[in-house]
């Protein structure tokens, strides 16, 4: 801070007051090296999960439906999430999705009229 109340960078203050050392110091706390799994600070031995990591979800699939659900969520064969969109809900004996209760919200509303539709949605 300059006596007139301004801020700005001063390669003086900088230097006096031992930039070099505070921006070593700074990269090395920031510095992370992630594995996939974990990220680990060679400076000074923190750690954190990786964010990038890949959670595999465990291997099997129900047949009729093409995926298996856990308590973490459904996911396909190949470990990848199913969304909301992709679930078969309560068909499969799961939670209803978004497009379920939706069905339903406009058969008891009254907005959506065909039976067929309105039945298989639980109405």
């Amino acid at each position: 801070r300059f006596s007139d109340g301004t801020l700005a960078f001063s390669q003086w203050c900088f230097d006096q007051l031992g930039g070099d050392e505070y921006l070593r110091q700074e990269r090395e706390a920031n510095t992370f090296e992630c594995d996939g799994m974990t990220c680990h600070n060679p400076y000074t031995d923190g750690t954190y999960p990786d964010p990038d990591a890949v959670t595999h979800a465990p291997v099997g699939t129900t047949s009729d439906r093409g995926y298996s659900c856990y308590d973490s969520g459904c996911y396909w064969p190949n470990g990848t999430p199913v969304i909301g969109a992709d679930r078969c809900g309560t068909r499969c004996g799961e939670e209803p999705t978004s497009g379920e209760i939706q069905t339903r919200n406009g058969c008891e509303a009254g907005y959506i009229t065909d039976p067929k539709l309105c039945a298989g949605a639980g109405y």
